[in-house]
């Protein structure tokens, strides 16, 4: 199946990119839920063992890691 088929809530970077600068993040919640969204949309629709799959979880921690840090 099509990303579109599989993906219900489709997230990518340059979107986040956007929204931080149109000031649509005006709390972090929705900056860490969008940024959560892309690891488990990538994980979701790439197979285990590919290397989105295989390097989404420990990515994810590295940003939850950052943003405990700066909130």
């Amino acid at each position: 199946p099509g990303y579109s088929t599989t993906i219900k809530e489709p997230m990518c970077l340059q979107v986040m990119q956007e929204k931080l600068q149109a000031g649509t993040y005006t709390t972090w919640a929705p900056f860490e839920r969008d940024m959560a969204l892309i690891w488990l949309n990538a994980q979701t629709f790439n197979p285990p063992g590919e290397a989105c799959a295989v390097h989404g979880q420990p990515a994810r921690g590295c940003v939850a890691a950052g943003l405990a840090l700066v909130v």
